[in-house]
């Protein structure tokens, strides 16, 4: 009977110091791995959805492409010729911006074809304009809603000075 209980011990401690070293949980160090990672580049659409065109929409005004900057806005947004020109001409006032801040707005609302930013926007405008088209010098904050069109891109919806 000792030989059993002595047996049954001696299997509980082995055990306890079995899974100490073979179960513990994997603690982060501080060291250098010399193995490779393979990293996975990111397709754009696996990008932060509309950030990609928020991007192209920046960089399109800031290379005097404006109508490529128009071709990013939707068609609720732009609903004829007339509308295309009067967003072109409000995009050529413009003579460089850039994404200061972006921030998700409403993320709880957002669904795999609809987001929302609130964006600040750095803006440099053409000197010489009789007219601003709505931007001022410097920081301007705006609540931009994109939506995804039937071939799966993301569009600008709303370019608004409020939420």
């Amino acid at each position: 009977m000792k030989i059993v209980i002595l047996s049954i011990v001696f299997f509980l401690i082995a055990s306890f110091f079995v899974s100490r070293i073979f179960l513990k949980p994997n603690k982060t160090t501080n060291t250098v791995s010399t193995s490779p990672t393979i990293q996975v580049s990111p397709t754009p659409q696996n990008l932060e959805g509309g950030k990609i065109t928020l991007k192209k929409f920046t960089e399109y005004i800031n290379s005097e492409k404006t109508i490529d900057a128009v071709s990013l806005l939707s068609e609720k947004a732009v609903k004829d010729e007339k509308s295309k020109d009067q967003w072109q001409t409000n995009f050529n006032s413009i003579s460089k911006i850039s994404l200061a801040k972006v921030e998700d707005f409403e993320k709880p609302v957002w669904t795999e074809n609809f987001e929302q930013y609130k964006v600040m926007l750095d803006i440099e405008l053409k000197p010489g304009l009789s007219e601003s088209y709505g931007w001022i010098e410097g920081e301007n904050i705006r609540w931009v809603t994109l939506e995804k069109d039937n071939k799966e891109t993301w569009r600008i919806t709303e370019i608004a000075t409020g939420p």
